[in-house]
């Protein structure tokens, strides 16, 4: 049992979700598809690493170290040696040293920027991303695989997340040297990078260091230390955070609130690493001016782990002793969770960096890929600037209140309803960071009405909201029961000359519930062999369209109630939130 990969509960994949009908379906194209460029590969960095040689005597282009000591907490004495000796190096000179994959033609291409996260320090990680590498550099991208090999772990001490601020500034660091050589005569790169669309892609801890490394990018300071200025202002127009951990340095004065920015999160159910979908936090804490052209996404992956998005990794996401009481028997493999990254992390930069708004019903709604994407299940949400909201419930504590002013709540029936925090499976206390309505119900046969949640819409909402010119309604949902399986109830809306219903399952067949068994028994005390399920919501697109086909007299400028209606399964409990139109 010890040696052995464990056991497969996996739910398999249903056809009713597989073939399921998308009301108004939008072709996306296959980003893995179109490899235009011819790649070309070349390392730069001090070009004195002892330990590699593509850091060494393999440069094309030489960097000169940077003091990081005022960034980085200070170590033993003793650790503080067994670093240096091995590396060859300290804290006061960390080298710029990164792998790059290019297209060979002219042309002035975005910048995109891996950060690989925390792993053994002599198991180089800024390798694992070369599969990304060389797919974006072939569709039209110049791609950097950074090394931060230096401050990740080793048989005798971590940082403990002490070193995420070191791990920011550096990415920065490197994007002084790129905007340097692209504005330098002579230089390979001359004119060829786009520095107006520049992505961070980080991984793990890395994936925390490109959202701090956003933050910081805008600062004429160093918040913990004022004596040292900044002059980054890069044009950091996306960021994508896969599996990150949801942990900054000790001390500092954020969370981090970031604006105006594009973001991806890519997050695994048998992540045995970061196992709760801590990214969903700063997914939540993004916001956009009305005015500005943003969007942000999460791909929730089903049976897929933290170390397989990066090929030096792969399915173990513990380390000696701990890797052996991880269950793996239930992983995807690790060419299909690579594909679902090259799919998704390919799409989102199409769109947020090269305006190729054809990848965007793919970021939108999963289903619109499933005839490219491995079969399997995924949760999926989207949000953009053109998004509006009747009922978000993060302005008060009535219950009967909506966000936008002219909104009302009204409830029949219900067997209890609340408006709370949502949950992560870990457990911590703000959880989410994103207030949901929870709603369960339990009803008879000979009960005369179906229990039901509504959001009033008065006049005076209407002539606020400009629904003439909108497309459709939206919701977001997750089954909130650990006993029943699927979730369904009808949608009724309201307007002043007609009532038109239809059911969750004519818009969107949910994934089932998606438990997980990360270990094979209760030894690791984060693993539980029986983790709770993560409440993760499904972003539901309602079109208008469906509910003129039914009625013609339906307009959606003269809506006066969006109901749900419990009535197609006796008992259930579900989370609802951001309520709106787009």
């Amino acid at each position: 049992m010890l040696f052995s990969k464990g056991v497969n509960h996996a739910v398999p994949v249903s056809e009713k979700y597989w073939q399921q009908n998308i009301p108004v379906p939008q072709k996306a194209e296959d980003p893995m598809q179109k490899r235009i460029y011819k790649v070309a590969r070349m390392f730069y960095g001090s070009g004195t690493d002892k330990q590699r040689a593509e850091y060494s005597k393999n440069i094309s282009l030489k960097t000169d170290p940077v003091d990081g000591s005022a960034f980085l907490q200070p170590l033993s004495a003793v650790k503080s040696y067994l670093r240096k000796s091995y590396w060859g190096f300290g804290t006061e000179n960390l080298p710029l040293n990164g792998s790059v994959w290019y297209p060979e033609q002219k042309g002035n291409f975005p910048l995109v920027v891996f950060v690989h996260g925390n792993h053994l320090m002599s198991d180089y990680s800024d390798q694992g991303y070369e599969y990304m590498g060389e797919l974006l550099a072939s569709k039209g991208f110049i791609v950097v695989s950074i090394d931060e090999n230096f401050l990740n772990e080793s048989w005798f001490d971590d940082f403990w997340f002490g070193e995420m601020n070191t791990r920011a500034w550096l990415i920065l660091k490197h994007l002084e040297y790129w905007r340097k050589w692209n504005n330098t005569q002579g230089n390979p790169f001359q004119g060829k990078v786009d520095m107006n669309n520049i992505c961070l892609v980080g991984h793990s801890r890395g994936a925390d260091a490109v959202a701090i490394a956003l933050a910081l990018n805008k600062m004429d300071r160093y918040p913990f230390n004022g004596s040292i200025s900044f002059n980054f202002n890069f044009s950091i127009k996306s960021i994508v955070q896969i599996a990150p951990a949801g942990r900054q340095a000790k001390g500092i004065e954020f969370p981090l609130k970031l604006k105006n920015v594009n973001y991806l999160l890519l997050h695994g159910s048998h992540d045995q690493d970061v196992y709760y979908c801590a990214g969903v936090k700063m997914y939540n804490r993004i916001k956009f001016d009305s005015s500005q052209n943003y969007l942000k996404a999460i791909l929730y992956i089903y049976k897929a782990n933290h170390g397989q998005f990066n090929t030096a990794w792969g399915v173990k996401d513990k380390r000696f002793p701990n890797q052996y009481f991880v269950n793996s028997a239930t992983l995807l493999n690790g060419e299909d969770q690579r594909k679902i990254a090259d799919i998704y992390i390919s799409a989102f930069l199409h769109a947020t960096l090269q305006g190729q708004k054809q990848y965007i019903p793919l970021l939108k709604d999963c289903r619109n890929g499933f005839d490219f994407l491995p079969k399997n299940y995924y949760i999926n949400q989207y949000e953009d600037n053109s998004f509006k909201y009747f009922a978000d419930f993060e302005e008060d504590q009535d219950l009967l209140t909506a966000s936008l002013p002219g909104c009302s709540i009204e409830t029949t029936g219900l067997k209890k309803w609340s408006e709370k925090v949502l949950p992560l499976r870990n457990g911590e206390e703000f959880g989410q960071e994103n207030v949901g309505a929870f709603l369960e119900w339990a009803y008879k046969k000979n009960n005369k009405r179906y229990p039901y949640y509504a959001v009033n819409v008065s006049d005076t909402a209407l002539n606020r909201s400009s629904l003439n010119t909108a497309k459709g309604l939206f919701f977001f949902v997750s089954n909130n029961s650990d006993q029943i399986n699927q979730v369904n109830f009808s949608i009724q809306i309201k307007t002043k000359n007609c009532v038109v219903t239809k059911t969750l399952t004519d818009f969107y067949v949910m994934a089932p519930l998606l438990k997980t068994e990360l270990a094979k028994w209760n030894y690791l005390p984060d693993l539980r062999k029986n983790m709770p399920v993560e409440r993760v919501l499904q972003f539901v697109q309602l079109p208008f369209s469906t509910f003129k086909n039914i009625d013609p007299h339906f307009e959606p400028d003269q809506i006066q109630q969006i109901r749900f209606i419990f009535d197609k399964q006796p008992e259930g409990a579900i989370i609802v939130d951001r309520i709106g139109f787009n």
